[in-house]
Parts: C-alpha cells; structure tokens; sequence
C-alpha cells in the first residue's frame, strides 16, 4: 500500500467518521481518482496471503472496506 492508502484507510476506519457511509459513498470517487493517479500508471502493488506481491492493472478499481 502506498502513503495515500494508508492514510486513507486509517482515516476511513477512525471510530467516530467510520459510519458515515452516505459521506463516504460521495468521497469514494474522488480518493479512487486519486488513488490510481498516485500510481502513475504503473499499476498497485498488492501483497496476497502475507508472500505473493502482485501488480493490479491501473484500470482496475481497487475497494477496501477493512
């Protein structure tokens, strides 16, 4: 995970904000926007079951909600 994601998930999850979910269906847009923009094109990093790091598509929409 990149700085951006990061920070953004941890702000997403803090307990107060984390159940504005009509607040944050309007956000999402615009942090996946920004999200995929960081990138640079390259694609985002993942790591799958704590071993295999692989490369998701720049076009593919990325959704974390834990």
């Amino acid at each position: 995970m990149n700085l951006l994601e990061t920070i953004g998930t941890r702000v997403r999850h803090l307990p107060r904000i984390r159940r504005f979910d009509a607040f944050w269906r309007l956000v999402r847009p615009f942090y996946d926007r920004l999200i995929l923009r960081s990138a640079a094109g390259q694609g985002l990093s993942r790591r799958m079951n704590g071993m295999d790091d692989i490369l998701l598509a720049r076009f593919l929409q990325v959704s974390s909600d834990e």
